[in-house]
C-alpha cells in the first residue's frame, strides 16, 4: 500500500497544469487536451481572417481584455499571413455545424486557431481562450516563469451553444448602478458567453432613463428619501420637507453608449419599463395622470 501510495503521489506531482481538466465556463460541447502548450508573449499577434467588420471590432474588443489581463500588446491584424505565434480567427460562413454562435478552438505549440461561422462565434472562442490565460497568482503575474509570456495548454474544444436565449437580469430601479458598473456587468455577461441583458429600468422604487418630453420623470422620479438603513418593510413613508437624495438615472446619451457597448459584444438589451403597474416613480412626478390624483412618494 506504501509503495502504491508513492507511485500516486509521484504520478500527480509529475503531471503538468494543462493535463489537469480546464475550467472553461460554461462548459464547452468537447474538449481534446494536447500535448505542449502556446506562449503567449509580445511577439503574439491576432489576425482576422475574413471580410466582417463585426468579426475585427471583436478582435479589439477581446485584445484590449486580454492586453489588461496580460500586459501584452497584441496587435490586431487584417487578412492573411504568417499563423506563427499568432491568435487566427478565421470566418467560414458556408458551415452549418457549428451554428450561429459555435466555434472550434485548436491551441498549438505555433498557434491559436479559431473557426466559426459567425463573428459572434469566434467572439466567443477569443472569451474561451482569455479563460484558458493562468491567474495572476499573489503578488505576481501569471507569468511563466521570469519570461514575458503566458502558456496556454494545447487543446481542440468544440463549442456551441444549447440555448438561444442566455441572460442575466440587473435592477437598477431598485437601486441605481452606475453607467461604468453597467458596462463592467455587459463585460461579465460576455465572458459567460450570455447574449442577452434584461435592464430593469423603471419601477415604484425609481425611473431611471432620461425622456426629455417629461423631465420630471428623472428630476423627481429618479430620487427617493435614504432609507437604505431599514429593511424595506420597516420604512417610514417620506415625510414632507424632506429631501429625496437617494437615486439617479441615465441620460439618453448614456443609454446609446451602453447600448454600443453591449452590441460589440454580442450582447440585446432588453429594456424593462413597468405599466400600468410599479408606476409609483411616475406618479410621483405627474400624480395627475393617476385614478386619485395623488400625491405620491
Amino acid at each position: 500500500m506504501r509503495f502504491t501510495a508513492c507511485i500516486l503521489v509521484a504520478l500527480a506531482i509529475s503531471l503538468p497544469a494543462y493535463a489537469q481538466p480546464l475550467t472553461v465556463i460554461p462548459k464547452p460541447a468537447s474538449i481534446e487536451c494536447g500535448q505542449g502548450e502556446f506562449a503567449m508573449d509580445a511577439n503574439t499577434t491576432i489576425r482576422v481572417v475574413g471580410w466582417d467588420r463585426s468579426l475585427a471590432r471583436s478582435a479589439r474588443v477581446m485584445a484590449e481584455r486580454l492586453r489588461i489581463a496580460s500586459g501584452l500588446p497584441l496587435p490586431v491584424r487584417r487578412g492573411t499571413g504568417s499563423e506563427k505565434n499568432a491568435v487566427v480567427c478565421i470566418l467560414e460562413p458556408w458551415t452549418r455545424a457549428l451554428g450561429e454562435e459555435g466555434y472550434r478552438l485548436h491551441v498549438s505549440p505555433e498557434r491559436v486557431r479559431i473557426t466559426a461561422k459567425t463573428a459572434r462565434g469566434a467572439f466567443y472562442g477569443l472569451q474561451t481562450l482569455a479563460q484558458m490565460m493562468p491567474a495572476p497568482s499573489v503578488g505576481g503575474t501569471g507569468r511563466r516563469g521570469d519570461e514575458e509570456s503566458f502558456a496556454i495548454p494545447s487543446v481542440s474544444i468544440t463549442d456551441f451553444s444549447r440555448f438561444p436565449w442566455r441572460g442575466m437580469h440587473l435592477d437598477v430601479s431598485r437601486h441605481f448602478f452606475p453607467k461604468e458598473f453597467v458596462k463592467t456587468y455587459i463585460d461579465m455577461l460576455a465572458m459567460h458567453k450570455m447574449n442577452t441583458f434584461h435592464w430593469h429600468l423603471a419601477d415604484d422604487q425609481g425611473w431611471r432613463i432620461e425622456i426629455k418630453k417629461y423631465p420630471k420623470l428623472t428630476s423627481v422620479g429618479a430620487w427617493r428619501v435614504d432609507r437604505e438603513s431599514a429593511d424595506w418593510d420597516q420604512r417610514a413613508p417620506q415625510q414632507p420637507g424632506e429631501q429625496a437624495t437617494y437615486g439617479g438615472f441615465y441620460t439618453q446619451e448614456d443609454v446609446r453608449e451602453i447600448v454600443r457597448y453591449a452590441a460589440e459584444r454580442h450582447i440585446t438589451i432588453v429594456p424593462e419599463i413597468e405599466m400600468p403597474a410599479h408606476c409609483r416613480a411616475a406618479l410621483s412626478a405627474y400624480p395627475e395622470l393617476s385614478c386619485t390624483g395623488g400625491p405620491f412618494t
